[in-house]
């Protein structure tokens, strides 16, 4: 009898010994998992300081490189010093012909007031358009890969509608769209500062 006592004990013993072994095992995959997951959110947070800081560098460069043209390699990447009125007539040719190249009509071009963001002269124009959907998205691009460099910091499409008649015909749009090059900081004594 003293041996099933002690068999009854060791079994007694075993069955709580189990559940916390088993309780201790649940906690352990908890905390892994929580630790996971936050390694998983320290990871996201690096990499979106890593795109802000490239950002913040290539804006840098581009500051720079506006204070300096002569010795600048990116130059190309700015239009050249002169009163605002001659940059932007610059400007709005370039878009102008941008344009025309594909097929787009031309309804209106004005210029827009000068500012200045960080180090950068910006000169800016607005142009009305007309033209197929595919030729609009094509002068997009062509302005979004443009030398001088531009920006587009206003666009606004209108479409005419899908034809009853044949809903294979091309869409065609009209688009307003604001525009704006940078100068080399040579022009700063002519351009107003419009923080």
């Amino acid at each position: 009898m003293v041996h099933e006592l002690t068999a009854a004990r060791i079994s007694y013993l075993i069955f709580p010994a189990l559940l916390v072994s088993i309780l201790a095992l649940f906690v352990g995959l908890f905390l892994y998992q929580e630790n996971l997951s936050n390694t998983e959110l320290l990871q996201e947070q690096l990499a979106k300081f890593d795109k802000l800081r490239a950002i913040a560098s290539f804006k840098s460069n581009v500051s720079q490189n506006a204070e300096s043209p002569k010795t600048d390699p990116l130059s190309e990447l700015f239009f050249d010093a002169g009163t605002p009125a001659i940059v932007t007539a610059q400007l709005l040719t370039n878009l102008k012909n941008i344009a025309t190249a594909h097929g787009i009509e031309v309804l209106r071009a004005a210029d827009v007031p000068a500012k200045t963001e960080g180090s950068l002269n910006l000169i800016g124009g607005t142009l009305d358009l007309s033209g197929s959907m595919g030729n609009v998205f094509a002068l997009i691009q062509d302005i979004e890969n443009a030398k001088p460099a531009l920006f587009i910091e206003k666009l606004d499409l209108h479409s005419n509608g899908a034809s009853a008649v044949d809903p294979n015909a091309e869409t065609f749009l009209t688009v307003s769209i604001q525009v704006f090059g940078a100068v080399h900081a040579q022009t700063d004594s002519k351009l107003p500062s419009n923080n």
